[in-house]
Parts: structure tokens; C-alpha cells; sequence
């Protein structure tokens, strides 16, 4: 008897434990081992690359790569024409336009990035390099259109962060 009211005492419980567990377990979007489908948003699409309205944005120079060559290192530059500081870590992907959407590339299993906090002030850009043929487990990269994504803050404003890209062609 006594038995029996801890087992229905504590049945719910462990649904709860079972389910909270269950959801936890779940892959997400930075698992950098998997390939994640992100969906196209209409202001991602190649013909809009590098806009100019956008206040702060990566671009990419030069946007043609040759798959001929051994090591790609892609140049890349981030451009702040806000009124505010941008923020921003070392962490980014690298993704590839398939027919409707983005598939995540995924990194070695060595990589990681530095727990670094950079800021761009108004008016001013930071350049930077991808070592892309050291970083990515896909050593032989198909031809396509490729993207950098990263994610920065604007200083002044308290909203969430802001996704931006640079497009590339790998041929």
C-alpha cells in the first residue's frame, strides 16, 4: 500500500525528469559536426549581396575563389557606417547555398574559438582572414556560392544581435 501511493506520487515526476531530459538531448543549430539546413531569408539571396544600406555588414574581396588553389584564405572585412560601436567574438560559420536554403559547413573536430570580445567603432571596419581549406572537415569543397555568417551587437542599442553575411563563389 505504502508502496504503491510513492509510485503514484512520484510517476509524474519522472514523466517530467524523462521529458525535460528528452528535449535537452536534442541536436541544436551550433552543432558544429552536423550539416544544419538554415532557411534563406529574401535579404540573403546573391543578388542582394553586400548591400549598401545595410549600417554594418561583411564583405568579401575578392568574391571569386579558385578551387584550384591548395590553401583558400578568404579576405574579409567588417564594415560599421552605424552611428554605434559594433561588438563581436571570433566565432562564425561558413555556409553554402544549395537550390532553398543554407547548409552549415562543418568544422575539423580540433576547431574552437577564442572567448574574445573585438569592437568596431563608427565609421571604421576590421579586417580579417579565413584559413577556409584548414578549418573545414570537407577538404575537396564543391564549386557554389558560399557565405560567411557572424553575429554582432550594436553598443548603443539594447535589442539582440544581429546576423550578418559575406558572400563568396568557390569555382
Amino acid at each position: 500500500m505504502v508502496m504503491e501511493k510513492i509510485r503514484k506520487n512520484n510517476f509524474p515526476k519522472f514523466v517530467l525528469l524523462c521529458a525535460v531530459l528528452c528535449i535537452g538531448c536534442q541536436p541544436s543549430k551550433s552543432d558544429k559536426n552536423s550539416n544544419t539546413i538554415i532557411q534563406d531569408a529574401a535579404s540573403d539571396k546573391l543578388e542582394n549581396r553586400n548591400t549598401p544600406n545595410m549600417e554594418v555588414k561583411i564583405s568579401v574581396n575578392p568574391e571569386i575563389y579558385s578551387l584550384a588553389e591548395n590553401e583558400i584564405n578568404i579576405n574579409c572585412r567588417l564594415t560599421n557606417n552605424s552611428s554605434s560601436a559594433v561588438q563581436f567574438g571570433s566565432a562564425f560559420t561558413i555556409e553554402k547555398q544549395s537550390d532553398t536554403a543554407w547548409t552549415e559547413e562543418p568544422f575539423i573536430d580540433t576547431m574552437g574559438f577564442e572567448d574574445i570580445l573585438y569592437s568596431v567603432e563608427p565609421k571604421e571596419s576590421k579586417d580579417f582572414q579565413i584559413p577556409l581549406t584548414k578549418l573545414l572537415k570537407n577538404k575537396n569543397l564543391p564549386p557554389g556560392t558560399y557565405r560567411i555568417s557572424k553575429k554582432v551587437w550594436l553598443v548603443d542599442q539594447k535589442k539582440d544581435s544581429l546576423q550578418i553575411f559575406g558572400q563568396f563563389e568557390l569555382k
